[in-house]
């Protein structure tokens, strides 16, 4: 159990479960749940993240245990919204049970907006080297910005299933802005008495995959009024 930090703006920290024997998609192939809290800490609402639910393109066999260790890291592309690692220890990437993290950007919902795996074969770590099924991700902990460059470090575990000892490999990580946006309005002024103008977002050409949804508001509501949101589509600008 975690607490990940406040995913959907309302002041209230939200927390992350595993469940890493749950059987989403095959047997043992593990589950985090979000679970939003209000301030009696009664949970309000639960976003479940397994092979099957949450948004999750990643692939999970039997017997991952994805979930039984996971992280916040922050906000890494700073939109706002915190993110978190998940540890899937017994992953088969390479050989047998040498283990596998998830990074996970997160929407304000608590399901996955983009992911990232780090593996013996997957993510580029090429210094990576594992054996004897050791189980890379059974144990994860967020470190901060140790080398005071603006990276934040993770730690995580590895030597689980070793019986000759295990590791600590601490990733560094660098926090991504997200893609400017372009807003233009059609017409400079309009008029007062039931006036209207066009206003139109777009994104660069280079960042187009995945919906995106932008807030709006009006710093006057009684002079004019916009839409709560707009979405761009993938693959659109």
């Amino acid at each position: 159990v975690k607490n990940i930090g406040d995913l959907n703006g309302d002041g209230r920290d939200e927390i992350s479960v595993g469940v890493f024997h749950d059987d989403d998609g095959g047997t043992d192939r593990g589950a985090i749940y979000t679970l939003f809290l209000d301030a009696s800490f009664d949970v309000t609402a639960a976003q479940k993240i397994s092979d099957t639910a949450g948004g999750f393109n990643g692939v999970l066999d039997d017997d991952d245990l994805f979930g039984m260790t996971m992280a916040p890291i922050g906000d890494v592309d700073l939109d706002g919204v915190p993110d978190i690692i998940v540890g899937s220890n017994k992953d088969d990437d390479g050989d047998t049970d040498l283990g596998a993290v998830f990074v996970f950007l997160m929407n304000s919902d608590g399901t996955v907006k983009a992911e990232a795996k780090i593996s013996q074969t997957t993510g580029g770590f090429d210094d990576l080297v594992l054996s004897g099924g050791e189980r890379f991700g059974r144990s994860l902990a967020y470190l901060g910005d140790l080398r005071q460059d603006g990276t934040f470090g993770v730690a995580v575990g590895a030597g689980a299933g070793n019986p000759v000892g295990g590791a600590i490999w601490i990733l560094y990580f660098q926090p991504v802005s997200p893609p400017g946006l372009t807003v233009t309005i059609a017409a400079p002024a309009i008029s007062e008495n039931g006036g209207a103008t066009t206003l139109t977002v777009t994104r660069p050409a280079s960042a187009t995959t995945g919906d995106l949804t932008v807030l709006l508001s009006s710093d006057d509501e009684s002079e004019a009024t916009v839409p709560a949101s707009v979405t761009i589509a993938d693959g659109q600008t």
